[in-house]
């Protein structure tokens, strides 16, 4: 079956150009409702399934249940379109007639339980992540990757990725074919920042040159092969040469090849018709419409911990903004794995005309690096502040003798204190409750009567803005919680998680609930007390 006869009617330019560049490495990001799966994934699976016949593909998804009831439906709903019909061209999770071809792998399971069968001997083996041993024993030559924002990239790595390799017998057939150990990866945004920032990164892998000279090498390839069609016997071979020695060269491009297409509901909107659009843009909130249906970047999850914090609002992009005369107000959360330290000041940003909570900065250490390390990166930072003077803000978390070790209260004050800093410590108590947390910060952002000092954070504190944005609430009896989850990911960047925040959420409480730092005028600027 052609391209030609494949394609709809009316297919997205971003589709369209995905299938024209058919690179062995290709991230999907799809809203909802742009055929991410009806289209772009069952173009992908019938190019592998014709092209290299009694090959063995796969297809991953979190669980069976998510594949029975999400990914093969509309699946099985495009081939149907096209004439493709199951019971005649294809069998799933029943044992195949007799006389059709066998893969050249074999076939894992005669019981063919978790099998997609073609009538040309082409089998796809379907794979769980929640049944790891679903992998156990396939070999196969693609696979294509479902709902990938639920993946989880080590592991893909460990558990699915080795099982796409070559075997003796099939590589000599299928090493020239573009599509030969190649994946594809489809999901929608709609996710917390932190866990689906691997596959966002993947647009940096993209070499914008090799593709444009694949999409012209493929657009002139069609050429040849309309040609061939109506060409003179003499003109047969040598059509035919070119067109083998372009299908190589095209082959070799492509694998090494990665690339990223972005659809979103404009893009989809000719196909489902205005009814659809403006009946989803209606009911939906501003991020959801610009997540779920724009497509754009999430930098905030669905549901929010801090619902209430807008770029727009509270952050600055000031380079200028470290008052000399100020003192700090630090604060960490105390983990194995990092060290986060945001830096803050009571003072007047350039152009504001009242003091505000600025975080001006902000330096961590990770493991095997701790503490001492993360207060050595200030300490030498900020030797030439002119008050060399910090407001250490700690909650009952830090007190607690350890084992055949200082608290860290005593860690902090001591490191500090060795490169000529003096502390002011400020303990907060017992650490508030993550609703008590929730309502305040909410408040506290909304300020709506300027009751408190405004917060604000300069661009520069990256971590922190990443972690602020990427914290999620949770509902447990009955009242909203700090998603912390990802803290025990030992896959995810600990540095963008929640522990950031969780000093952030300390600061605040030390000065804007417990009021226990203030500014006090001087004639050379600010200092606290």
């Amino acid at each position: 079956m052609s391209d030609k006869q494949l394609y709809p009617t009316l297919t997205p330019a971003a589709h369209a150009e995905a299938h024209l560049i058919d690179a062995n490495e290709t991230y999907l990001f799809g809203s909802r409702g742009s055929l991410k799966t009806w289209l772009a994934g069952s173009l992908y699976i019938l190019r592998r399934v014709y092209e290299m016949p009694r090959s063995t593909g796969a297809i991953i998804g979190i669980s069976f249940e998510h594949l029975m009831d999400n990914t093969l439906p509309p699946l099985k709903s495009f081939l149907a379109s096209r004439g493709i019909i199951e019971g005649e061209h294809y069998v799933i999770m029943k044992r195949p007639p007799d006389h059709w071809p066998k893969p050249y792998s074999g076939v894992l399971d005669p019981t063919y339980k978790h099998a997609w069968t073609w009538s040309n001997g082409t089998t796809i083996q379907l794979i769980s992540l929640r049944r790891k041993a679903s992998a156990n024993g396939v070999s196969a030559q693609w696979a294509y990757f479902d709902e990938c924002k639920f993946m989880d990239e080590k592991e893909l790595e460990d558990e699915i990725f080795p099982i796409i390799r070559p075997i003796e017998i099939s590589d000599p057939l299928f090493k020239n074919c573009s599509g030969y150990q190649s994946k594809f990866f489809s999901t929608d945004k709609n996710a917390d920042p932190v866990y689906i920032k691997w596959l966002l990164k993947k647009r940096k892998l993209v070499d914008r040159r090799k593709v444009e000279l694949v999409k012209t090498l493929q657009l002139g390839l069609y050429d040849l092969i309309n040609q061939l069609e109506g060409c003179k016997k003499s003109e047969e071979a040598k059509l035919k040469k070119q067109i083998y020695e372009d299908e190589l060269l095209l082959a070799r491009l492509r694998s090494k090849l990665v690339y990223v297409s972005e659809v979103n509901a404009d893009d989809v909107r000719p196909i489902l018709g205005d009814k659809w659009y403006y009946s989803k843009k209606r009911g939906a909130k501003k991020r959801d419409w610009d997540v779920i249906y724009l497509n754009k970047d999430p930098d905030t999850p669905g549901e929010a911990f801090y619902p209430s914090f807008s770029k727009e609002k509270n952050v600055y992009y000031h380079t200028d903004d470290v008052n000399p005369h100020a003192i700090f107000i630090i604060a960490f959360d105390y983990q194995h794995t990092v060290a986060p330290m945001p830096i803050a000041q009571l003072s007047t940003l350039p152009g504001a005309d009242r003091v505000s909570l600025n975080y001006v900065d902000e330096v961590y250490s990770v493991y095997p690096e701790g503490l001492r390390e993360a207060v050595k990166k200030f300490c030498n930072k900020y030797k030439n502040h002119l008050v060399k003077a910090v407001y250490y803000v700690y909650d009952h978390t830090a007190k607690g003798k350890r084992l055949d070790a200082d608290s860290y209260t005593e860690i902090v004050v001591s490191e500090f204190e060795k490169y000529g800093w003096t502390v002011y410590p400020i303990y907060t108590g017992q650490a508030p409750d993550h609703y008590d947390k929730y309502v305040d910060t909410k408040d506290w952002m909304d300020n709506a009567k300027g009751d408190y000092y405004d917060i604000r954070v300069n661009s520069r504190c990256e971590k922190l803005l990443i972690s602020i944005q990427g914290s999620a609430a949770k509902t447990v009896g009955n009242k909203t919680k700090k998603d912390k989850s990802g803290e025990l990911e030992s896959t995810l960047d600990q540095t963008e998680t929640t522990h950031f925040s969780d000093a952030f959420d300390m600061i605040n409480d030390a000065v804007l609930k417990q009021k226990l730092i203030s500014e006090v005028v001087h004639s050379t600027g600010f200092a606290f007390r």
